[in-house]
């Protein structure tokens, strides 16, 4: 290809070569780049956080139960309405996570177990609901009645659905 023509113009051709196979180079590796930098992003929204939206349901989840606690447990009418109120922004947390969650599903047998965890959290929601009515209150023994629910018969269906998360994780 440059064996009869000048040093000169063999130099001039080779590194034009040169340039435009690096060129070229440069264009693979960055796009290489940004697929890669476009999948750990994606990675990082539906997983970095314990498994994404999951973990931060069972984060918000694991709140609303200690704030449903401190609710039917404290005496003081300011701190009941102010855990009252954490209940309720963690509770809203929770379910907005819950709905995002069904986006990233993507086998049968994960919609599946979302269903189940769907079941059970509304059955949770209800008892907690009766539950917070008891013991919404400065009243020693309906606290006690509130308490002693929450701890028969709210926690089971807590631990099953808390399991049913973790299983989906």
């Amino acid at each position: 290809m440059f064996r009869n023509e000048r040093i000169e113009k063999r130099l001039v051709k080779s590194f034009a070569v040169v340039t435009i196979l690096t060129a070229v180079a440069a264009v693979i590796g960055l796009i290489a780049l940004l697929v890669t930098s476009n999948r750990y992003a994606y990675a990082l929204q539906n997983y970095g956080f314990s498994q994404g939206d999951i973990g931060k349901m069972m984060v918000t989840f694991a709140d609303t139960r200690s704030a449903t606690r401190a609710v039917i447990g404290y005496t003081d009418a300011e701190i009941v309405a102010s855990s009252l109120e954490t209940h309720n922004q963690k509770k809203e947390a929770c379910l907005g996570y819950f709905k995002d969650m069904e986006k990233t599903l993507s086998t049968a047998e994960e919609k599946t177990k979302y269903e189940e965890i769907s079941k059970s959290l509304d059955e949770y929601w209800v008892l907690e609901e009766q539950i917070l009515n008891i013991g919404n209150t400065t009243d020693a023994a309906k606290s006690a009645e509130a308490q002693e629910m929450a701890a028969h018969e709210l926690a089971p269906i807590y631990d099953a659905t808390y399991a049913l998360l973790a299983d989906l994780m």
